[in-house]
């Protein structure tokens, strides 16, 4: 954990957080993937933030009195506070970094927020293949990458798994003769993927692609160059458009992911 997170309990949440002028709290669980995909993210933001900001995290599990008297329900959460209050939005799920930047901000003047913003130095990744998409198809092009050897990031706007993890059920994929949760199926593919040595950069700002140099920009910050650019973003149900469809997806209306 970065010098400037703090590991806290409920106690500590009384004693140390809520006198604090401000703070930034994360409720965190482990075999959490949103939770995973969210760690280096927060790390990185309190070196640039940690002075004038408090950073901490909570195992959420372990003081569930306190995630529900907050209305805490699920990992990650991060709350934000100025004076003891909670203020601001509460993010959750797949939390991308400019979202947090934005909550951060809000906290502090803005003659302050444009030093820390120039303070922030790009950062240049390399590796071998880059693959857009992290559903089915890319998370299978990295494990074979992986497995030759040969070193690839996945980068997604979303969290590993595609469209597949939001299917109520599978029940035509090889191997599986009984018809399998979405979102467990994708989170095989996930667990499979990282076993094998893939990287990942999960739930970013995909800020621009070069095709011809085959370099990715991501967060503002961050680019990524390789050798080769496999480009697997998949695809999206085509909506009928009709009264109700948005309401009921996912609650009797459904759309095929295989």
């Amino acid at each position: 954990m970065a010098e400037k997170i703090k590991e806290i309990n409920a106690e500590d949440y009384r004693r140390e957080l809520l006198p604090s002028e401000r703070a930034v709290l994360d409720f965190y669980s482990t075999e959490c993937p949103p939770c995973e995909a969210l760690a280096s993210k927060y790390e990185s933001l309190s070196e640039i933030y940690g002075d004038d900001i408090r950073f901490f995290k909570i195992f959420r599990q372990g003081n569930r009195e306190l995630a529900e008297s907050l209305g805490v329900t699920g990992s990650p959460t991060i709350l934000f506070y100025k004076k003891g209050e909670i203020t601001g939005k509460v993010l959750t799920g797949a939390i991308k970094r400019s979202e947090i930047m934005a909550e951060l901000d809000a906290l502090l003047l803005p003659g302050r927020v444009e030093e820390l913003k120039n303070s922030i130095k790009p950062v240049a990744t390399y590796c071998d293949t880059v693959i857009l998409g992290a559903g089915p198809a890319g998370l299978t092009a990295g494990i074979y990458l992986a497995q030759a050897d040969v070193d690839a990031i996945l980068v997604d706007r979303a969290l590993p798994g595609g469209y597949v993890s939001t299917t109520h059920q599978v029940s035509n994929y090889p191997g599986f003769p009984e018809p399998q949760p979405g979102y467990m199926l994708s989170h095989y593919m996930h667990e499979q993927a990282k076993k094998a040595g893939v990287k990942f950069r999960s739930a970013v700002d995909v800020d621009r692609v070069d095709l011809v140099k085959k370099e990715v920009f991501i967060d503002g910050y961050e680019s990524i160059k390789a050798k080769k650019l496999i480009i697997a973003t998949g695809s999206s149900p085509k909506p009928l458009n009709i009264p109700g469809e948005r309401e009921y997806s996912g609650k009797g209306i459904s759309y095929c992911a295989t």
